[in-house]
């Protein structure tokens, strides 16, 4: 499991905050970005650092300038749990079925890895149901422009 750590704008500007610059045996260069006991890194114009636990503390010296936490992990399928989004306080997740017969794919986000954690644990052990579910058959409006769902089935049917 990677968490992935997202922090607000101002890290660069900490006073703890150092740059150092890397170089390859073929000369490409590139910039590696550290705090006291951290590596941090940027893409997409946000920095970031992982865990490998949701159990892994937050370091205190960026623990006020957490943006978001993320991480994507896979599941058994059983127990069957039905798929969808599932919320604790700020912590929500995506449960949906991988391309693998034996487990489901989950996606949490949140603000805070306690949150987080519950949320993981509840939904491992079923014992909270989704917000929305994604197991229900698509609500299709009647309109002209699109075709009642049975009218459809009955076309492809003929055909």
């Amino acid at each position: 499991m990677s968490i992935n750590v997202y922090l607000k704008d101002g890290v660069e500007q900490l006073e703890e905050f150092q740059t150092k610059e890397r170089k390859s045996k073929d000369e490409q260069q590139w910039n590696e970005y550290y705090l006291p006991g951290l590596q941090v890194s940027r893409d997409k114009g946000r920095w970031y650092f992982y865990l490998h636990e949701l159990t892994d503390p937050i370091p205190p010296i960026v623990r006020d300038l957490v943006d978001e936490i993320s991480f994507y992990d896979r599941i058994p399928r059983r127990p069957e749990r039905a798929i969808g989004i599932y919320k604790h306080d700020d912590a929500e997740a995506e449960l949906d079925r991988s391309g693998e017969a034996v487990s489901y794919g989950l996606r949490i986000r949140g603000k805070s890895m306690e949150n987080m954690l519950e949320l993981y644990r509840r939904i491992r052990a079923g014992k909270i149901t989704p917000m929305e579910s994604w197991d229900t058959e698509q609500e299709m409006p009647q309109t002209p422009e699109t075709p009642v769902p049975d009218a459809v089935a009955d076309e492809i049917s003929i055909s």
